[in-house]
C-alpha cells in the first residue's frame, strides 16, 4: 500500500510490519506491555512508544498495522496552545532516546544536530518566510532544553 503523507490510506486486509506505530494508534497486549514494564516514565511526552517498540522488537515481539482498520486523529489541539513546550518536550525526549539507545558516536550526532544544527535551520527557514512567532518559538523551546541539559545532564 503507497501512501502519501497527505493522503487517506487505502484500506486493504494486508497486515504490515512496522517499527512502531503512533502512540495515539497504539494497541499492545497487556501481558507484554506488563512484561516490557510499560512505558519508560522517564519520557514525559513524545518517543515514550517509539521507546517501548524498539524494547518489544529486542524481546522478539513485532509492530504491525492493519490495512483494513481506520482511525483519525486529530493531533496537536492542545500542544497547539503552547507550541515552545510541544518543541522542548520532543526535543528533550529525542535526546532521551539516544541515550538510552544509540552508542556515544550516535548520541553526538544527534545531540550536535538537535542542539546546534537544528536552531539554526528553524530560526533561518521562519527567517526566510518572515515568521517572527516560529523564531521567538524555537528561542524558547530551545533556551528551556539548554537550561534542562545543564541542570539536568540529560
Amino acid at each position: 500500500v503507497r501512501r502519501s503523507p497527505r493522503s487517506r490510506p487505502a484500506l486493504t486486509d494486508a497486515v504490515e510490519r512496522v517499527d512502531q506505530v503512533i502512540g495515539a494508534f497504539f494497541l499492545v497486549r497487556r501481558s507484554v506491555f506488563d512484561q516490557l514494564g510499560g512505558f519508560d516514565e522517564s519520557f514525559f511526552v513524545y518517543f515514550e512508544e517509539v521507546d517501548f517498540s524498539l524494547r518489544a522488537r529486542k524481546a522478539g515481539y513485532r509492530s504491525c498495522i492493519l490495512g483494513n482498520v481506520a482511525a483519525y486523529h486529530v493531533g496537536c489541539v492542545s500542544s497547539d496552545q503552547v507550541k515552545d513546550k510541544r518543541l522542548f518536550y520532543s526535543l528533550k525526549s529525542r535526546l532521551l532516546y539516544s541515550k538510552k539507545h544509540f552508542s556515544h558516536r550516535e548520541r553526538l550526532i544527534v545531540a550536535v544536530t538537535t542542539l546546534a544544527i537544528e536552531p539554526l535551520v528553524r530560526c533561518g527557514g521562519a527567517m526566510l518566510v518572515g515568521n517572527l512567532s516560529t523564531i521567538a518559538i524555537t528561542v524558547r523551546a530551545y533556551w528551556r532544553l539548554i537550561s534542562d541539559c545543564v541542570t539536568s545532564k540529560t
